[in-house]
């Protein structure tokens, strides 16, 4: 198992112990798609053997902003996120900013003022060529400054897209 590069684990909600059952012995594991139960930061530990993970979706509970950060700083082979979180901050803007690799961001939740302006920043800015954002139904408006740095992005060819998810 040593070997295997791409893991899909479909349906239900994973538990965090199921994950690091099978997880512990995919050391080559380049591309996941997981959901997990109840993610909470102590998951990061989990994430360590994936050193080179280039593509993560993780789908289902929205995560916490904490829980992101953690994951961010084990996972610096990123090149793919595809993640739902709880609140889409301007905090959480700086914690993606750390991908410096990173070239698609497909990310979910409650879009709030400052997020977008975050995100679009260098260094993330000078790596990333897709941006989609799906925002929840209670989400704030783009202000000034987010519609600013969304059209200065599309400029430079970062291909964005923000709709309701």
């Amino acid at each position: 198992m040593k070997e295997l590069e791409k893991l899909i684990l479909g349906g239900d909600d994973q538990s965090l112990g199921f994950f690091k059952t099978i997880i512990s012995s995919l050391t080559s594991l380049k591309e996941l798609w997981i959901s997990i139960e109840n993610p909470s930061p102590e998951a990061e530990s989990v994430f360590r053997v994936c050193k080179g993970l280039v593509k993560l979706r993780m789908c289902g509970a929205r995560k916490s902003h904490s829980f992101v950060r953690a994951l961010i700083s084990s996972l610096i082979s990123l090149r793919e996120l595809a993640i739902t979180v709880q609140e889409l901050t301007p905090e959480l803007g700086d914690v993606l900013k750390e991908c410096t690799r990173l070239k698609s961001l497909v990310i979910v939740g409650r879009l709030n003022d400052g997020f977008i302006w975050k995100v679009l920043r260098p260094p993330l800015a000078d790596s990333l060529e897709e941006l989609r954002i799906l925002k929840s139904q209670d989400s704030q408006d783009l202000s000034f400054r987010d519609y600013h740095a969304k059209k200065n992005a599309e400029a430079s060819s970062i291909d964005i897209y923000i709709g309701h998810g």
